[in-house]
Parts: structure tokens; C-alpha cells; sequence
């Protein structure tokens, strides 16, 4: 016999009753019934989730629908969710709610309330409060179509320099904390959640074991210098005699540190005053994860390892954090031919030329080089076959020394 998750009685304790009036189609239904077992059906679906963020998340989306309901909410109504019936709407009640959504808010909005509605009303129907027929007909709704461009962005290098000269002026030992956390978000692509979570056990020299959405665990790899930054932290955290686990710890710009994890809030929190303060505009935290994710994507060209290094489940969620503009896509059209052939080496590529003879050739230009030889390797080349090719297109060094077959052999 399944047994509800218990929950604080703060929120299982019944808001004041209110009528609800409800737009349009649904006045029919103003009267709807208030009950504890739609209480019930919601804090038993935030007890089923794995982080504040999570339950947060879901909550904002409650009271998003308590306001299409016409539940008049404000900043201070934190419970209005609490007067909504939500065990007793059906078919036209989500309906309406999807459309109103749809009018009112992006795609990605819509889908996500729509997505967690129906995790109420599995809850509702596992704890009996919902028939099998009310259950399904609740659910059976069309899918949210439609895309937005991403209000996120990625840093330039210009503003990455900018946090790092902010960050090294801060007092230590804050500033050694703030820059291991930038270090594991920017070189990493961890999320907030993420970085609460980890411990000083993480990490170690194959990277950091991470627990991500879904309770999935990843060991994620780190730079060189991330790794420095942690060991850095590691031992500032020695030094101040901290006990907690949590790898990172609350900290007080002014100098006071509690021995006790910070939040994935607080991780929020201290890079959004970071880059306040250091000056950048229309900054977020997330931000950190998408210029990873770009640079990632600009870098290996590979989707699939990048989605990897994310933790994503699926790769279109993964291509929504790609912010590389039309220029670089005009770009990468440069590497075919009039036929669409890749690796068309033969001297006209405008690619070929601007990347010839660098005496330090830039990363991204290397990275091209390589998916170059290994194209001329799949086509049957010998190495000095596709030493000589690269060479009479133009790219007569790397790294500053002659192209030779060694170098080819290094870059398969």
C-alpha cells in the first residue's frame, strides 16, 4: 500500500476560502470546491522532487495558474495555490489553462506548467484523489508547439577578463572560494544545484563526481586550471578548520564564514553580485553554463559530447544552450564544397587561408585542422600524403614548427 510523503503542516494547512472566478469558459465552474486533498496531492509532489530549486520552480508555476484562474495574487500571497481545487479540474479547466498559458507566456513556459500540472494530477491519482477516466481526460492535452530565441547569452572574452581581475582583488580567503566556484561553472558548466551539492570528496584527479537533475551522477572533467583553483580552495578550507561536508561553504564578503554548505540559492546569490558589481550587464548565473556549452560546441563541434559534459538527457535541450551567432554558421558552411564535400581541401577555401602558417594558431583553428586530417585519413592518405595536401593549401605550421608527418599523426 502506497503511503503519501508527509509534509509540513504549513503547507497542508488550507488557505482561506475565496470564491474563484475564473475566466471566460470556465465561469460555469466558478464555484469549484476547495479540499485538503488537493493540498495533499501538491506537497506530496514537491516531497518527490530533489532540490529547493525544483520545489520553488514548481510552486511559481501554481501560483502562475492560480492567477489565469483569476485568483488575485501578489508578492505577499505566497499560499494562493493553496485556494485552487486542483484535484477537481478536468478536461475544459486544463484546456483553458493551456491556452491562457500559450497567449500569455513563451513556449518553454507553457510546456513546463503544463508538464508539472500533470505531475499534480499524478500525484492526485496515486493518493485516490482522482478517478483513472478524470485523471486521463485531465492530462490528454495537445502539445505546446512554438520556440523562442534564448534571453541567455554567452560572455566574451572581454567580460570573462573583466570577473577574473574582480574576483583576484576580492579579500582572501573569499576570493579564493568565489574563484574556484567560477572556475568549476565556467571551465565545468555546473549548475548552481550542482555546485551546492558537491563535497570535498568530489573531486579528484579524473574530475568531480556530480550529482545532477534526476539524482544522475556524471564525472565531469575539469581544465587544468579549475582543478588548481579547487585544490586552492581546498586548502584555504584546511586552513579555516571547516568540518562540513559541502565543498563550498557560506561565506560573508566582510569575512565571517559558517562551517555549515551553501545553498544552491546562495551560489545564485554570489555570482549574480559578482557580476554586478564587477560591472556586467544583462548578466545571469546560467549564463556561465551556456558559455561553457558554446565554447564546448565551438570547440569539439560535437553535440554529443557536449550534452554529455551537461548532463543532459536529451540533445535538443542541450542545443538551446548553442548562443554561436550566424556569422559562425556562415562560417562553417566555408568547410564544404560547391557539392557539399567536407575537407575540400584544395587551396580556395577562405578558411584555409585566414588559419595558414599561425605561428600559434589559435585553439578553434586547431580543433578545425584535426576534424581536416582526420577527413583525409578516413579517404585513405598516408601521413605525408596528408602532410603535403595541408600544405599546399596553405597551412605550413602549427604551433609555430613545420607541418610533418609526425604532427599528423599526433593530431589522428
Amino acid at each position: 500500500m502506497e503511503t503519501a510523503i508527509e509534509a509540513p503542516e504549513a503547507l497542508l494547512e488550507p488557505a482561506q476560502s475565496a470564491s474563484i472566478v475564473i475566466p471566460g469558459a470556465l465561469e460555469a465552474s466558478a464555484e469549484l470546491a476547495v479540499s485538503r486533498a488537493s493540498i495533499e496531492s501538491v506537497t506530496t509532489y514537491l516531497g518527490s522532487v530533489g532540490s529547493d530549486s525544483s520545489r520553488e520552480t514548481i510552486l511559481s508555476s501554481m501560483r502562475r495558474i492560480a492567477r489565469l484562474l483569476g485568483i488575485q495574487t501578489t508578492s505577499d500571497d505566497p499560499d494562493s495555490w493553496k485556494r485552487v481545487p486542483w484535484t477537481t479540474l478536468g478536461a475544459r479547466e486544463t484546456t483553458m489553462i493551456q491556452s491562457l498559458l500559450v497567449q500569455r507566456c513563451s513556449p518553454n513556459t507553457a510546456r513546463q506548467t503544463m508538464s508539472l500540472l500533470r505531475g499534480v494530477f499524478h500525484q492526485a491519482f496515486r493518493l485516490g484523489h482522482m478517478s483513472a477516466e478524470q485523471y486521463q481526460r485531465a492530462i490528454d492535452t495537445v502539445p505546446v508547439k512554438g520556440t523562442r530565441l534564448s534571453s541567455g547569452r554567452e560572455l566574451s572574452k572581454d567580460e570573462v577578463s573583466t570577473l577574473r581581475s574582480y574576483v583576484n582583488e576580492l579579500p582572501s580567503p573569499y576570493s579564493v572560494q568565489t574563484w574556484a566556484i567560477f572556475s568549476v561553472a565556467l571551465g565545468g558548466g555546473l549548475r548552481r544545484d550542482e555546485i551546492a551539492r558537491l563535497h570535498e570528496r568530489s573531486w579528484s584527479a579524473d574530475g568531480l563526481r556530480v550529482r545532477g537533475k534526476g539524482n544522475r551522477e556524471r564525472l565531469q572533467p575539469l581544465p587544468v586550471g579549475a582543478s588548481g583553483a579547487l585544490q586552492h580552495w581546498i586548502a584555504a578550507r584546511s586552513e579555516l578548520g571547516l568540518q562540513c561536508e559541502a565543498l563550498f561553504v557560506q561565506f560573508w564578503r566582510s569575512g565571517p564564514v559558517r562551517d555549515a554548505g551553501i545553498t544552491g540559492a546562495g551560489v545564485w546569490r554570489l555570482i549574480t553580485e559578482t557580476g554586478k558589481a564587477a560591472g556586467l550587464d544583462h548578466f545571469g548565473p546560467h549564463d556561465l553554463r551556456r558559455t561553457f556549452a558554446t565554447r564546448m560546441l565551438r570547440l569539439t563541434k560535437d553535440l554529443s559530447t557536449v550534452q554529455g559534459l551537461l548532463g543532459h538527457v536529451s540533445p535538443t535541450t542541450t542545443a538551446m544552450y548553442d548562443m554561436r551567432g550566424d556569422e559562425e554558421r556562415a562560417e562553417a558552411v566555408t568547410l564544404l564544397d560547391e557539392w557539399g564535400e567536407g575537407a575540400a581541401l584544395d587551396g580556395s577555401t577562405e578558411v584555409i587561408a585566414r588559419a595558414h602558417a599561425a605561428a600559434a594558431m589559435p585553439t578553434r583553428d586547431l580543433a578545425w585542422l584535426q576534424h581536416q586530417v582526420r577527413a583525409l585519413d578516413e579517404r585513405g592518405y598516408s601521413s605525408r600524403q596528408i602532410a603535403a595536401t595541408l600544405t599546399k593549401s596553405g597551412i605550413k605550421k602549427v604551433g609555430g614548427l613545420e607541418l610533418t608527418c609526425g604532427d599528423v599523426e599526433r593530431l589522428l
